[in-house]
């Protein structure tokens, strides 16, 4: 019998592959992506997050930066409310997000490895497969864009394994989790491969369902406090905007199974970037990407076909992620039908299951390469020497995927002092966060989850306008005014409120510049003006007008989070002393019956 690597050097010879792969990112640790991408977006709200906390000492609930005024703890994007924030506090958000994207990995290694002793695979399988998911190029190519939230998809491995060791609470807690640190998005496909590989692997089927329901409403029930919030100002009154599905094909996924491609800034032109040529037409890389390798793929096709008996579970999730990547392309559409349940609708981009094709590709993989070693007597030598082939391709991608990519220093020194935000359009030397470092926000921005308010200024797929007026505008009046042209100050400012002096000798309208929304509260009704901007009917006997925002959602959910958590606690604490007294019940019987036993 051959003798096991000790599995600490296994997680060090992960890790340290994983290292060489992403050394790109870490090099040096001040730096950002040449090319804005997403990250622009995510430094945004992860800054707007720290500062209200660190600058005023409130709940971020509000960022005045975005698009005129939008909601920031409620986004889905947001990830603000994770014990992980207390490394943008300590570090900044450049730094923290690089540190988020090394723990991430290192737990999908861990998990993934673990997964493949839970599921029987031998041991150099298991690495086989642990390399082939969490450093797929998938991964890099979400870094470079500025997807850090995708990177919550490395936790699937992890939350499978303590799901089949039957570890429920902190299956929910992961996927808390991961609505807490904005992974929304990608959560639909995380938990229909939870539960579809908890069906086939579980011991006992029957309950898995049962289980999987639990766990989707304890998840819920704990992360209440934003998922209400989220529901109640912004999915029911302004769904995410729908984009037609992206075109693919047999071949674009074929081709995005083995492309090698490694310049993510290759073909510069219309949108920069992450794109690949075929057949004369555009495609975005990041969302097509699907890469296993052109050996993993030769194994997995003639292991499917050897082995179909055992693994036809794993094909039909190979089959039905292929059907929805593939969208309109197939005989039944599964992405189009799937847009009918809940929260489905949402998924932009159908191509974006290819994670699910990696993922379940490596663990069919690791079960071909096991069955085989078995029925082929394969030389361990030859595994070997494949975990070395498949590491160094990896690496070869990965670094040239990062190479050139975070060179650029911005200064994120924050303003002295932060005051009610002056509006500018979009401009082309700062983006979105660089505004925000000189207390600019901006008016024309991206996003996808407008607040009601602004939703019909949309100006493409995915960016719109905000209803406030720019200082540079004929018609700008003033960060805050009346109507009727008296005076008006603000004199205390937050994110999440303002303090407002009037001075009017006749009924009129206060206006603030920035977007309404119905969650603006006040002592009198806060209204919208005909632009869609804040406002306030005021008298001369007002001197003080107080404006907060403050979601009723918010304080619903955060009790029901709260109850839940304690519910939780609760039960703990009552095990754990059920379990003590048991055990002193046990031990004060034995000496009884050691007594009666002596007498």
């Amino acid at each position: 019998m051959v003798k096991k690597i000790p599995e600490k050097y296994v997680i060090l010879f992960l890790i340290i592959v994983l290292l060489i792969s992403t050394w790109g990112i870490y090099s040096n640790p001040r730096t950002v992506t040449k090319k804005d991408y997403d990250w622009d977006y995510f430094y945004l709200m992860e800054s707007a997050s720290r500062m209200s906390i660190s600058e005023f000492g409130e709940f971020p609930l509000w960022n005045p930066y975005k698009c005129g005024g939008m909601v920031l703890f409620s986004h889905p994007d947001s990830k603000f409310f994770t014990p992980l924030f207390f490394l943008t506090l300590i570090f900044g958000e450049i730094i923290s997000i690089k540190i988020e994207i090394m723990l991430m990995m290192i737990l999908g290694i861990i998990g993934m490895y673990l997964l493949s002793k839970e599921l029987k695979m031998s041991q150099t399988a298991g690495i086989v497969s642990t390399l082939i998911f969490t450093l797929s190029p998938h991964f890099m190519l979400r870094v470079v864009t500025g997807n850090p939230n995708w990177l919550t998809m490395l936790l699937l491995p992890l939350t499978i394994y303590l799901f089949l060791k039957r570890r429920y609470i902190l299956v929910s807690l992961i996927i808390t989790f991961i609505v807490f640190y904005g992974g929304s998005y990608n959560l639909l496909f995380f938990v229909l491969a939870l539960g579809y590989v908890g069906i086939i692997f579980s011991k006992n089927k029957k309950k898995v369902i049962f289980w999987i329901c639990m766990i989707i409403t304890l998840s819920i029930l704990l992360s209440a406090i934003k998922t209400v919030t989220f529901i109640d100002t912004l999915y029911l009154n302004n769904p995410r905007m729908y984009i037609k599905p992206q075109e693919a094909s047999a071949s674009i996924l074929f081709d995005s199974l083995i492309n090698r491609g490694t310049d993510p800034y290759k073909n510069d032109f219309v949108i920069p970037g992450l794109k690949y040529l075929k057949n004369k037409k555009t495609y975005f890389f990041v969302q097509y990407n699907s890469y296993i390798g052109l050996i993993p793929l030769v194994i997995l096709l003639g292991g499917l076909i050897i082995f179909y008996k055992k693994l036809w579970p794993l094909l039909i999730a190979l089959v039905l992620s292929s059907f929805y990547y593939l969208g309109n392309n197939t005989v039944i559409n599964i992405y189009q039908l799937s847009r009918i349940l809940p929260l489905f609708s949402s998924i932009r981009n159908q191509t974006s299951i290819g994670v699910l094709i990696i993922f379940f590709s490596a663990i069919t993989i690791g079960k071909i390469i096991t069955f085989a070693k078995k029925k082929f007597k394969i030389p361990r030598l030859t595994i070997i020497l494949l975990i070395i082939i498949i590491a160094l391709d990896l690496i070869i991608i990965n670094t040239g995927i990062l190479s050139g990519v975070f060179e650029k220093y911005i200064n994120n020194q924050y303003p002295e002092e932060f005051k009610f935000p002056s509006y500018v359009n979009q401009s082309s030397k700062f983006g979105e966060y660089g505004q925000f470092l000189q207390n600019h926000g901006q008016i024309i921005c991206y996003e996808t989850y407008p607040i009601k308010s602004i939703s019909k200024n949309i100006i493409d797929s995915v960016n719109i306008k905000g209803n406030p007026i720019t200082r540079n505008s004929d018609l700008f009046r003033g960060d805050v005014y009346l109507i009727n042209n008296e005076t008006t100050e603000i004199v205390k400012y937050t994110p999440n409120s303002l303090e407002i002096r009037v001075n009017t000798t006749e009924e009129t309208t206060l206006v603030v510049n920035q977007n309404y929304h119905k969650s603006w509260k006040s002592d009198r009704p806060v209204e919208k003006t005909n632009r869609g901007l804040i406002s306030v009917r005021v008298t001369p006997e007002d001197k003080i007008i107080r404006l907060r925002f403050s979601p009723t959602s918010f304080w619903m959910g955060m009790w029901i989070s709260i109850i839940t958590a304690a519910a939780i606690i609760t039960f703990f604490i009552l095990k754990r002393y059920n379990e003590k007294a048991k055990k002193k019940m046990e031990n004060i019987n034995q000496k009884l019956n050691k007594l009666f036993e002596k007498k």
